[in-house]
């Protein structure tokens, strides 16, 4: 999916150098692609002369959907530097499928299989069957995240945990760390490192850089799947980001 987000924040409190303010992203959610498990089965039976069995799946896919979402925060900003903020993500969020529904239906049935049936094709059968389903809505799963960010230096330390509220896709309710750095070497341009552990992935280590022209900031990152290293990962993400702050 494809997200526009419309995000806005005001101050609600101030004293003693501190303010605490809320936030909500409005996002308008463009679903590209989908597919999930609409119902699975399977059995095996053996008996002194015979082997029989039938596994069933059926899917549903769609090309295309359109949704909305809304995600809501607060931030503190203490008089010794430090800035705190909770969010939870996807208060609200659902996307209505209604692009090129399909459901496909699989199904394998085997019977007399045993070492006497020189024919073992005429004893299984499966069948395909693809046909034009109808329009479902997902919803995207719910999460919240607490953060802590301080500068020294030219140094940034920010420092998140993450509380996953359902297990659904790369959200899990196991909890999920990230700590990361980021160097300010120059108000255009700041190389960024991180690692995190826990949550539906494990172990990564993450590098990025942000660069800002103006209003205009693009953030860009990578990050190793299931370990730390080159040797125990088991993938790499990459991301970019594009923002206009006013």
């Amino acid at each position: 999916m494809g997200s526009v987000a419309l995000s806005y924040g005001l101050v609600i409190a101030r004293g003693a150098g501190a303010q605490l303010s809320v936030g909500a992203n409005a996002r308008y959610l463009q679903g590209i692609y989908e597919m999930h498990v609409d119902d699975a089965y399977g059995s095996l039976n053996t008996s002194l002369t015979e082997i029989a069995g039938e596994a069933y799946v059926a899917t549903e896919s769609a090309e295309g959907g359109q949704g909305y979402g809304l995600d809501l925060g607060l931030a503190l900003q203490t008089a010794g530097g430090w800035n705190f903020g909770l969010a939870v993500d996807n208060v609200a969020a659902t996307i209505n499928w209604d692009q090129n529904i399909e459901r496909r239906e699989m199904r394998v049935q085997a019977a007399d299989i045993n070492a006497m049936n020189s024919d073992l094709n005429a004893a299984v059968n499966d069948a395909d069957t693809t046909f034009a389903g109808t329009g479902y809505s997902t919803t995207l799963p719910r999460r919240a995240r607490l953060g802590a960010a301080r500068k020294f230096g030219s140094f940034m330390l920010a420092a998140d945990y993450i509380q996953g509220l359902e297990n659904r896709g790369v959200t899990s309710t196991k909890p999920l760390v990230n700590a990361g750095m980021e160097w300010q070497l120059a108000s255009f341009f700041q190389p960024r490192v991180g690692m995190s552990t826990g949550g539906a992935r494990g172990n990564s280590a993450s590098v990025g850089l942000g660069l800002k022209v103006g209003p205009w900031r693009v953030d860009a990152a990578a990050v190793s799947r299931g370990g730390m290293s080159a040797g125990q990962s088991k993938g790499v993400g990459v991301a970019l980001g594009s923002v206009l702050e006013f």
